[in-house]
């Protein structure tokens, strides 16, 4: 089996193999206060579309200690996304 490059480690030392899913979009959103515009807090949300046009939503909630989080799957993700772009003051749709 050709798996020698996919082998990994856990944090505990055991072996593993990485093996793919799937793959698709991504899309990555931050909240803003809506009168400031201001990052309200340090949680943010990744969407990800797959090839086949699945959407799955993942909000990051910032735990203590650097590089932790709680990571909680919507349940229902909407089919039209939009976003605020600070840069260019408009919405965009995230994913067509």
């Amino acid at each position: 089996m050709p798996i020698q490059k996919s082998i990994t480690y856990s944090s505990r030392g055991r072996m593993e193999v990485r093996s793919f899913v799937e793959s698709g979009e991504y899309a990555m959103v931050e909240y803003r206060d809506p009168k400031t515009l201001k990052v309200v807090e340090n949680k943010f949300k990744i969407y990800l579309k797959s090839e086949d046009g699945v959407m799955r939503g993942f909000l990051f909630i910032p735990l203590k200690g650097e590089g932790r989080y709680l990571v909680i799957e919507d349940k229902e993700v909407k089919k039209e996304l939009y976003a605020y772009l600070p840069d260019e003051d408009r919405e965009i749709i995230l994913f067509k």
